[in-house]
């Protein structure tokens, strides 16, 4: 991605320029990227603009080399030297602090001590300062480090004034992935004061309804509200249930009240019955009185044959009434009993 630009032959016709751009654009309509053209210039340069999606290959693939950044390049052990020395005169020419030390790479530092000593001894004499050269074995060309010592109330106090180092990335081994460790459980709190009644019910349902609760609840979720809606029709088919019952009852108690009319219906049949025969015999004594009378008088009864036939069809008539009534009787507690059922 970025801007490129390409640089063409020299074409005589500006229609072989339009066939190649029209050629250029057509084959860059497959590129999910978005591309830009322009034209092709007099010089026969074609500038293009491409969109970025990702890093590189080589980007992806490579890494910056920690000497050269990148450059490619490095300087020779006497352009190094010819630059320290440079940078030397630069800060003992601001004149501040007395002591220079000067840090430098292996081969640096061993042609200054023995090619440029007198060029240093003259920055020394010169400036009043006091350079201090050291050779570390770490330093590779083009790296340095110059820092500047004074005392100050009995104190050392050091200032670093130049680090090539500094915010360098330290040099990778290889690219392995760091070790993972693996998360085994949710590290549990500190223990608290134990807690008496219902604090302690509190501690214990929020201990439990954790993160792994949760978790098991948005899992969990359908389950539960499928059988919430199996308990709620349980409770609706217990509720229809005892209305039924009920309903049930109370139809039998209005049953036992029709039995109960039956019943007394049934006794004043009865009772009837008891004063229809209270009056036969009542008439019988009625007319067998006068009858006595008159044999005990010696009398005799005129139309006595008449009255025994008028007696026995009395009787007769009392034992069909009696009869009658006996049958009244039945039906009456046939119907009582009906009514009991």
């Amino acid at each position: 991605g970025g801007l490129i630009v390409i640089d063409f032959i020299d074409m005589a016709s500006r229609k072989h320029g339009q066939q190649v751009e029209e050629t250029l654009r057509e084959a860059c309509k497959v590129d999910k990227a978005r591309v830009q053209f322009a034209r092709i210039s007099r010089f026969g340069l074609l500038e293009m603009s491409r969109q970025r999606l990702r890093s590189s290959i080589r980007e992806s693939t490579t890494e910056v080399c920690p000497r050269c950044m990148g450059r490619g390049r490095v300087r020779v052990v006497e352009s190094m030297a010819l630059q320290m020395l440079t940078r030397m005169e630069d800060h003992a020419e601001a004149g501040k602090k007395p002591v220079l030390i000067v840090q430098v790479p292996k081969a640096t530092g061993e042609y200054l001590m023995n090619n440029k000593r007198q060029y240093i001894a003259r920055i020394e004499e010169i400036y009043e300062v006091q350079i201090n050269l050291q050779i570390r074995h770490d330093l590779e060309i083009p790296h340095y480090r110059i820092e500047r010592q004074w005392t100050e109330n009995g104190q050392q106090r050091t200032e670093v004034l130049e680090d090539t180092l500094k915010g360098k990335k330290p040099q990778r081994s290889g690219r392995k992935l760091k070790p993972s460790t693996p998360i085994v459980g949710i590290p549990s709190a500190m223990p608290e004061p134990a807690a008496t009644g219902e604090t302690a019910g509190k501690d214990k349902q929020e201990r439990k309804t954790g993160l792994l609760g949760k978790i098991a609840e948005v899992l969990l979720g359908k389950a539960a509200r499928k059988k919430q809606q199996e308990e709620e029709e349980r409770r609706k088919r217990e509720e229809e249930e005892a209305a039924r019952q009920a309903a049930a009852r109370k139809r039998g108690g209005r049953g036992r009240r029709r039995g109960g009319r039956g019943r007394r219906r049934g006794q004043g049949g009865a009772a009837r019955a008891e004063q229809g025969q209270q009056q036969d015999s009542q008439n019988q004594q009625n007319r067998q009185a006068p009858a006595a009378e008159r044999n005990a008088s010696g009398e005799a009864p005129k139309g006595n044959s008449e009255q025994q036939q008028a007696g026995q069809s009395a009787e007769a008539s009392g034992s069909s009434g009696n009869g009658s009534g006996g049958n009244r009787r039945r039906r009456r507690r046939r119907r009582g009993g009906r009514g009991r059922g």
